[in-house]
């Protein structure tokens, strides 16, 4: 299973942008990620001033924290937070069975994250295709192919509610 924790700076990056991402489409929400920066902020000796500033924006737009979360420091890897998204993603579909949730929120990762250039267009179209799918075809056709596309990330374990 791939995990993730925080000892080193390509860690937290890619857990920063697994927030950043889980934040733009909705499925996480910023009181989530303020209580991820306060946790690490009390267990990291030297936590990076970015975080600092997450725990302080409390009153701040989700898309402030956003672009807070964008500018921690260190080596990115937004394929890899991408597959833990849809780790999540897989979660949630195999926990509630809410397909329509699940495909938005797709379709709302495929507008806000290079996934064609990091994942490979494959994976892009048929995210497009699940999205057409679901507003004008068979909702049990749709349900399945959810299932195939979420169904390789089980393994991406992100349990972003006690990080």
């Amino acid at each position: 299973m791939a995990r993730i924790s925080y000892n080193d700076e390509i860690e937290l990056t890619v857990a920063s942008d697994i927030y950043r991402y889980g934040l733009l489409i909705g499925y996480i929400n910023k009181e989530t990620v303020i209580r991820w920066s306060d946790k690490l902020i009390n267990e990291m000796p030297e936590p990076p001033y970015e975080l600092i500033e997450i725990s302080l924006a409390t009153k701040s737009k989700s898309e402030d924290i956003v672009s807070l979360l964008k500018n921690i420091k260190g080596t990115r890897n937004e394929g890899l937070a991408i597959k833990y998204i849809f780790g999540l993603l897989n979660k949630g579909l195999t926990e509630n069975k809410n397909y329509d949730v699940i495909a938005d929120y797709l379709w709302k990762l495929s507008n806000v994250a290079p996934i064609e250039e990091i994942l490979g267009w494959e994976l892009y179209a048929k995210m497009n295709v699940i999205a057409d799918e679901l507003q004008y075809g068979d909702s049990e056709k749709v349900q399945q192919e959810l299932i195939m596309l979420l169904k390789p990330y089980c393994s991406y374990i992100f349990d972003y509610k006690t990080q």
